[in-house]
């Protein structure tokens, strides 16, 4: 399995048991943020560190700093920092979390990027604002693309948004699969980045241990949380 070349990072994703970890303005909420407690709790780590984006599936990024510790930062897709002590967190089921780091500025960044953020460049985003921040060269950083729906549907409307990426789209009768994990490292790859790892696993094909949106249509969306943070 891939690591981060250094080992003052705790990271990873929740499972499917650890309960849905969305966070949504329904009553749910509540539900999450203490299923967020328990787990980050069972690794040993304080939940009070924390920050989350609320997704809106676009392509902001927001630096942010121990005083963010415990906050929920709206409308956003991708966190950065450079601070100790802070656990960036984004959720993800079908869309992918991508995880950065910049051994060099000992700085990280985490985002989420579904068909949306892709077609809008959410990757090229995190790595032009971890280099305006803290002078992140592309080539330096370590990216790993983590758990995803590997047989992600759309219709033909939506395929054609991504007509230029042609290799990644391929047609199942009146169905498209996008390979979003391959779109991504490409968009990475054109901003010069060059360390890029994607995990194996499939989100619709485990079953018992990840939630997925396309593959049970639940009435309301479920999703592990991903997470990254620097140890002091």
């Amino acid at each position: 399995m891939f690591r981060f070349q250094s080992e003052n990072l705790v990271w990873g994703i929740s499972q499917k048991k650890d309960g849905s970890m969305k966070l949504l303005q329904a009553g749910s909420m509540e539900k999450s943020l203490a299923n967020r407690q328990k787990f980050f709790s069972s690794l040993g780590l304080d939940a009070n560190n924390l920050v989350a984006g609320y997704l809106a599936h676009g392509t902001h990024v927001q630096r942010v700093a121990e005083v963010d510790r415990g906050k929920v930062i709206p409308d956003t897709d991708g966190l950065i920092t450079d601070s100790k002590n802070v656990i960036l967190t984004v959720t993800a089921a079908d869309c992918l979390p991508i995880y950065f780091f910049d051994q060099k500025h000992h700085a990280i960044g985490l985002a989420h990027a579904g068909w949306k953020g892709m077609l809008n460049g959410m990757a090229g985003q995190m790595v032009q604002t971890m280099r305006s921040s803290f002078g992140t060269e592309p080539a330096d950083l370590e990216v790993y693309i983590g758990s995803h729906n590997q047989h992600y549907k759309v219709l033909k409307d939506r395929a054609d948004l991504f007509a230029s990426f042609p290799s990644h789209v391929t047609q199942e009768g009146d169905v498209f699969q996008l390979d979003m994990s391959g779109i991504v490292k490409l968009q990475l790859t054109n901003f010069g980045v060059t360390q890029v790892q994607i995990s194996p696993e499939c989100t619709h094909c485990e079953i018992e241990k990840c939630f997925s949106y396309q593959r049970d249509k639940p009435e309301e969306a479920q999703a592990m949380v991903a997470y990254i943070g620097i140890k002091p």
